[in-house]
């Protein structure tokens, strides 16, 4: 379902040196498979799940999502994998503090021709909120939310267009050891409910604990990390 074939990644620094984050990478998820990538802060998992997610370009090889090199098409079309078949869930929610719970879940269904019609989307907001126990709370905005709650928001706002793939960057965080173990298991449970391909960048080791796969990021390659 996603694949990195040879990529690497490489910045410049302010004073001109080029600084190497990722060295001729390899990497397979599979449909419906939960990974985690774990390694200290700089070792370049951000940066990884930014080449995934099509936000930032390899300087070399390829990223492949469902057979499609994500830098082998147009913007447009790059946009509308991002916005259809990618969700992203961040360390902070980054939900619309003016909007309610619902109307937030609904953002990413605006985006472009929506299929499908809104009605059904709206249905499915309802299901899953209600699935991450939220179904109380449609009419609350962010600030009358728990941090907890907020991130089942942030979840569910990732999943709403039924992505083929979910990215998690840092998810649990901004959160305490009780609502960090909470959103943990969701994420399993809704990875295997959705059958949609989870990869989580994570300091956390009970999170990464919690995937069917762990992998180290050590010196710009993915390596098997140890139980």
């Amino acid at each position: 379902m996603l694949e990195l074939r040879d990529v690497s990644k490489s910045y410049v620094s302010p004073d001109g040196e080029k600084l190497a984050v990722l060295g001729r990478l390899d990497l397979r998820l599979l449909e419906g498979e939960s990974l985690a990538v774990v390694g200290p802060s700089g070792s370049g998992k951000s940066t990884l799940l930014n080449l995934v997610g099509g936000l930032d370009r390899p300087d070399a090889g390829s990223v492949l999502l469902e057979g499609q090199d994500l830098w082998r098409l147009s913007e447009g079309q790059r946009s509308r994998v991002r916005n259809l078949r990618i969700g992203f869930i961040f360390q902070l929610h980054h939900l619309l503090p003016s909007c309610t719970v619902l109307e937030n879940v609904l953002v990413p269904t605006l985006a472009g021709n929506q299929e499908p019609p809104a009605e059904q989307s709206r249905r499915r907001a309802l299901a899953l909120l209600e699935r991450v126990g939220l179904q109380d709370r449609l009419e609350y905005r962010p600030g009358q939310l728990s941090g907890g709650q907020r991130q089942r928001v942030a979840v569910v706002r990732a999943l709403i267009n039924q992505p083929a793939l979910l990215l998690a960057d840092e998810p649990t965080g901004s959160l305490d050891a009780a609502a960090a173990a909470e959103l943990g298991q969701m994420l399993i449970e809704l990875n295997a409910q959705e059958h949609t391909a989870l990869l989580v960048v994570t300091h956390s080791l009970d999170l990464a604990g919690r995937m069917a796969r762990k992998l180290h990021l050590r010196g710009g390659r993915l390596e098997d990390s140890p139980a």
